[in-house]
């Protein structure tokens, strides 16, 4: 059996397309998929509107000799991989790891919201073209896949009638990569967080945070668009001795940073399903993260971590402190965070992926 995987990040790009495609094309063979990927930045540096036909092109060509089509994204590699499989006669998968309309939103047009209220409202016509097209996208798929309880709830809403084909696969993690330890360390004690440096990831919060927290550092891994703001934000706190920005790391690097902190801290305000968050519970380091989106069925507040609201400079702090002067409490939580990280095993997440391929392609066949 053979699938193509188009997807809009890939190694070394950071974000949860690149972490979940690698996945996919490491495992899948072992439940005899054959994997072709075909990675967006192969037509980046084309104009706009002829990378989006070179893409359809590629995909099109490697779905003919292929038995299903699966984007990682609801529209830049989804748009043209849906018309590139229906083209092709194929089956279509499509998984949806946040709203595309939502974070553009966010970044381009002035979106203010939360995920969860901007479900209810209009926006200019921008947002509404971008979730009309990634609604269009997932209500003509075969199968739509979401990472969490929370999206499946989400995505639900934009299906209506169509849910029957919304499937909840949580991601998973491979615990078998060694990290490496950094060589050089911040002054201690001092937090780590991870992910791509967009606005709702709440790096600034965290940078904020450290006002109030005079005897601790920062270690912020990961790039993105809001590098510079945040760069800024440091110097405008004198917190330059106290910041440091990792940019992009390999995963056993990112191992490495968790395994020797005295604290992981999510701020976000979204996520749809955090990696770092399950990595983080695996190596062991006591977790803070927020109370949001589908952290709670990651990390439940008081048994493997505490949770708090997004930018709650109370409760962090509180939270923080108590990393040095609740050693015991922390040590049970520590315990039980790396048994609830087994349950986002590689093994089961791609055997439910392996089921659902071949019962998509079998049922196309009849």
């Amino acid at each position: 059996m053979k699938l193509v995987l188009a997807t809009p990040l890939y190694p070394p790009e950071p974000g949860g397309p690149a972490t979940h495609t690698r996945f996919l094309e490491e495992w899948l063979p072992r439940f005899g998929i054959e994997v072709t990927v075909i990675a967006y930045r192969r037509v980046a540096s084309l104009p706009k509107g002829i990378r989006h036909l070179k893409y359809l092109l590629l995909v099109y060509r490697a779905a003919r000799s292929s038995d299903a089509v699966f984007a990682q994204d609801t529209m830049s590699v989804g748009v043209p991989a849906y018309l590139a499989a229906r083209l092709a006669r194929k089956p279509f998968l499509v998984r949806v790891p946040g709203d595309h309309a939502w974070e553009q939103g966010r970044q381009r047009y002035g979106v203010t919201d939360d995920l969860d209220t901007f479900q209810t409202k209009r926006y200019r016509w921008q947002v509404e073209l971008l979730r009309s097209i990634s609604r269009y996208v997932v209500r003509h798929a075969d199968k739509v896949i979401v990472p969490s309880s929370y999206f499946e709830r989400l995505v639900g809403g934009w299906l209506g009638d169509a849910r029957g084909s919304l499937v909840r696969i949580y991601n998973g993690i491979d615990f078998s990569v060694i990290p490496e330890k950094p060589e050089m360390l911040p002054d201690r004690p001092f937090l780590v967080s991870v992910g791509r440096l967009v606005p709702w990831k709440g790096f600034g919060g965290l940078i904020s945070l450290l006002t109030r927290l005079p005897e601790w550092s920062l270690v912020i891994i990961g790039d993105g668009p809001e590098r510079t703001r945040l760069g800024a934000l440091v110097r405008e706190n004198n917190l330059d001795s106290r910041v440091s920005f990792t940019g992009n790391v390999s995963r056993a690097q990112v191992l490495g940073w968790l395994s020797v902190a005295d604290a992981f801290v999510l701020n976000s305000s979204f996520e749809s399903f955090s990696y770092q968050l399950v990595e983080a519970l695996a190596v062991g380091v006591p977790t803070i993260a927020t109370n949001i989106g589908s952290i709670p069925e990651i990390l439940e507040n008081e048994e493997q971590g505490i949770l708090v609201a997004p930018d709650d400079f109370d409760a962090l702090c509180v939270a923080l402190r108590s990393v040095r002067t609740e050693s015991t409490r922390w040590s049970e939580r520590i315990v039980a965070g790396r048994e609830k990280a087994r349950d986002f095993s590689a093994e089961r997440t791609a055997r439910a992926f392996a089921a659902l391929i071949e019962g998509v392609v079998k049922s196309a066949r009849i």
